[in-house]
């Protein structure tokens, strides 16, 4: 937690606060179905996948509850919504990022600090590619085509959106 306040503060330091999150980092783990998965890949990736997520967006409640505004923004997956084998621990996570989301929306309301999902379905990124070695990639977007979702949750014209699950990929279609 040492090193999350400390990046949180640096942000602060050079940029004066915080306006938007986006919980974007994580790992895949294994592919093993769930009676032969790791406990210590199972504890790596809720870890990285869902504590971290929880850590940040805490620290970064307390720059932006004051304030009085704030967009977050968690990066979840298909696979979060709708479980799937040989998922295991990126698939709980996700659905833990979802529900983290909703309870957060909830309670942030009276805050004006709205919190979202964004499922960004395939892209084309290095985490797909292991996950799908066979698929190929060019079919795929890249991260840089999906990203207006996320302009638009961070800025004032999703002031209404909060505790909402949004695919990157519809969105771009239905705003095309």
């Amino acid at each position: 937690m040492r090193e999350v306040k400390r990046l949180v503060a640096e942000v602060c330091r050079v940029y004066g606060t915080i306006h938007v999150l986006v919980n974007n980092a994580g790992i895949l783990g294994p592919r093993e179905f769930l009676v032969d998965y790791p406990l210590s890949s199972w504890e790596e990736v809720l870890k990285a996948n869902l504590t971290a997520v929880f850590m940040v967006t805490k620290e970064v409640l307390g720059v932006m509850m004051p304030q009085r505004t704030g967009s977050i923004i968690n990066v979840s997956s298909g696979v979060g919504r709708v479980g799937k084998s040989r998922w295991g621990a990126y698939a709980a996570a996700k659905f833990g990022v979802e529900g983290l989301t909703q309870v957060l929306a909830d309670e942030m309301r009276d805050y004006h600090i709205r919190v979202n999902t964004v499922n960004p379905g395939g892209t084309r990124t290095e985490m797909r590619a292991q996950a799908y070695p066979e698929e190929d990639p060019m079919i795929l977007p890249a991260p840089e085509e999906i990203t207006g979702v996320f302009v638009y949750l961070a800025s004032p014209e999703s002031q209404a959106e909060t505790g909402k699950s949004f695919d990157a990929r519809d969105w771009l279609k239905n705003k095309n």
